[in-house]
């Protein structure tokens, strides 16, 4: 079943890729969603190759993608992104619902597992940090910049974190 689970991965994610990659081009690289996409969809093609060698990159992509799946349900939808437009249409289906729901069901069931715990969540919030640099980074988790409005003002909290070894920059920004 791992094998039959991770083809059906390799081709949902070259279906979410092309899909992507005809509407940004280039620019999808900028995106955690796409970087743990690609990630997964390397990981998977080294599992038909080198069999339980590849327990440890499964394991990680396993992470990135159930973290893209619950920031977008969460976070992401909420905001209002819209759960139809996020998680149902376009790449959307593949790289926040198919691929991460998917790859769970594969690694808890029917793949050998790995006892490398701490790996994923430093390269969640490195990768995060690298390539997302308006958003708010704690422990491998998006907490978006929020907008708070009383009457006429705007009031912004930001925090900036330029590179992962960086003290962050907080600003407060009011408009009237």
């Amino acid at each position: 079943m791992a094998i039959a689970a991770n083809i059906i991965i390799i081709v949902l994610e070259v279906i979410g890729l092309y899909l992507s990659a005809k509407r940004g081009g280039w620019k999808i690289l900028q995106f955690y969603t796409q970087l743990s996409n690609i990630f997964a969809l390397l990981s998977s093609i080294l599992f038909l190759l080198v069999g339980e060698k590849a327990a440890w990159l499964r394991y990680t992509a396993v992470c990135l993608l159930t973290m893209t799946f619950l920031v977008s349900l969460f976070i992401l939808v909420p905001m209002g992104a819209g759960f139809k437009k996020m998680m149902l249409t376009n790449s959307g289906l593949f790289h926040h619902t198919l691929c991460p729901i998917l790859s769970f069901v594969s690694y808890a069931l029917w793949e050998p597992h790995s006892s490398v715990w701490f790996l994923p969540v430093i390269s969640c919030v490195g990768s995060s940090q690298r390539y997302s640099p308006n958003r708010i980074v704690l422990l491998g988790l998006y907490l978006y910049p929020m907008e708070l409005s009383a009457q006429r003002a705007v009031i912004r909290l930001r925090l900036n974190v330029k590179t992962s070894f960086s003290v962050p920059r907080f600003s407060l920004q009011r408009s009237l």
